[in-house]
């Protein structure tokens, strides 16, 4: 996967201590209870330290969770642990994992993740780790690397009709298919044209599930979408527009706006929010209409924000964010809102111009995501979505 090393460069911090071996291999060990990205970045620590350590490639890593039934924070936890696995595999290194995921709504994937492949007795197979995280469609999986040489043809729109199809497989309505469809398109295409940069899809649909607190003749009524897409980048989602307006290589009226707005946001702030120009900048990007492409002006965004808001609303949980860097900006459906001037606010007061997005929306993650990603959670109630 392109630029996937830059993750472990950017998170990897020197250790002088050497890893024991055991007689059976490295152990990674952990006793946390929630799989986040405090273990993540442990997780690239620990493996840029055996690589130094350790350079062969036939002694195995194991990876091992001690906690029964450890939470998954979210699906992009779990996928960027496969990425960190698929680096492993493809250096040619043995790799076991040994853990016990709790079944949850939003993080159900895991059970056919490529991850199942290194851990589950029944089903192990290292050799065919590789081929499922680039390419993988089950009854309830779809999940594809979307290689960056190959989005220059019509290689994309095959892919999403395909994607599509497999979507309506897995019992989705045509509306929500479209929606999906729409977001994965925009994304994956951003990166093959903004960051000349390789994209992984990954879309599950689990089985049915209850909601806590509800009634037992309600149970197993809900169903979860869960997406996630990361593509990795020395460019972070912000750079494009950042660049546009702070050298003034616009000419359209809806730039200069912005410059204003960015003007007015750096007063507002003061010391209130650490490093709030990146989120900012990404906000920025976020934006209609708006494009941090050097040669465009004029166009630009085409309401990606908004589709993904369409599908909170017809959700009965949501738990939606964008990555780029360290920085977290969350989808909160009641604070999608736009101004007089089609701007997207992120805050209560529909103001753009002269007041900041709402603090809850913004978050500093332990894991540096060099390029961008995004983690898409959706409940939906079954027979409503199809």
């Amino acid at each position: 996967m392109k630029n996937l090393e830059v993750l472990l460069r950017k998170n990897y911090k020197f250790i002088k201590k050497r890893i024991p071996m055991s007689k059976d291999g490295i152990h990674f060990i952990t006793d946390a209870e929630e799989f986040n990205g405090v273990v993540l970045v442990n997780l690239i620590n620990f493996v840029g330290a055996l690589r130094r350590q350790y350079k062969a490639k036939q002694i195995p890593i194991i990876f091992e969770f001690k906690t029964p039934n450890i939470e998954i924070r979210d699906k992009l936890v779990y996928v960027m642990f496969e990425c960190l696995c698929y680096s492993l595999k493809k250096e040619g290194r043995k790799v076991h994992i040994l853990w016990e995921p709790k079944d949850m709504i939003t993080t159900q994937g895991v059970f056919t993740s490529p991850l199942r492949l290194l851990s589950d007795t029944v089903y192990r197979d290292e050799k065919s780790y590789i081929s499922k995280f680039e390419d993988d469609i089950s009854l309830t999986h779809y999940r594809k690397l979307m290689k960056v040489q190959n989005l220059k043809s019509n290689y994309l729109g095959r892919s999403i009709e395909d994607m599509a199809y497999s979507l309506k497989l897995l019992g989705l309505s045509e509306s929500i298919i479209d929606k999906l469809s729409e977001v994965v398109e925009e994304l994956v295409g951003n990166a093959g044209e903004h960051v000349a940069s390789d994209c992984l899809v990954d879309i599950d649909v689990t089985t049915p599930h209850s909601r806590k607190g509800e009634l037992e003749d309600n149970a197993n009524e809900y169903i979860g979408i869960n997406v996630a897409i990361v593509s990795f980048s020395e460019t972070l989602f912000g750079d494009g527009i950042k660049e546009k307006i702070l050298t003034n290589t616009f000419e359209a009226q809806r730039y200069s706006d912005l410059n204003i707005v960015h003007d007015n946001h750096m007063v507002l702030v003061k010391d209130s929010i650490d490093d709030y120009e990146e989120y900012f900048w990404n906000i920025a990007a976020l934006q209609d209409k708006i494009s941090g492409r050097r040669n465009l002006d004029s166009t630009g965004g085409t309401g990606l924000t908004v589709l993904i808001n369409s599908l909170q609303n017809e959700a009965y949980g949501e738990y939606c964010y964008i990555m780029s860097g360290n920085k977290i900006i969350y989808f909160h459906k009641d604070y999608i809102n736009f101004d007089e001037n089609h701007w997207l606010t992120f805050n209560k007061q529909g103001n753009f111009f002269h007041q900041l997005p709402d603090e809850k929306l913004l978050w500093i993650s332990n894991v540096y995501l060099p390029g961008t990603a995004y983690n898409l959670n959706f409940v939906m109630k079954k027979g409503e979505d199809s």
